[in-house]
């Protein structure tokens, strides 16, 4: 279960790290 979740959070973050990036990539 604990693993599962930490997979969860990770893919979560390299979401939001994605979205952040294109968005400065859009804004340059």
């Amino acid at each position: 279960m604990a693993e599962i979740i930490a997979l969860d959070d990770v893919l979560d973050a390299t979401v939001l790290i994605g979205k952040i990036l294109t968005k400065k990539g859009h804004n340059v």
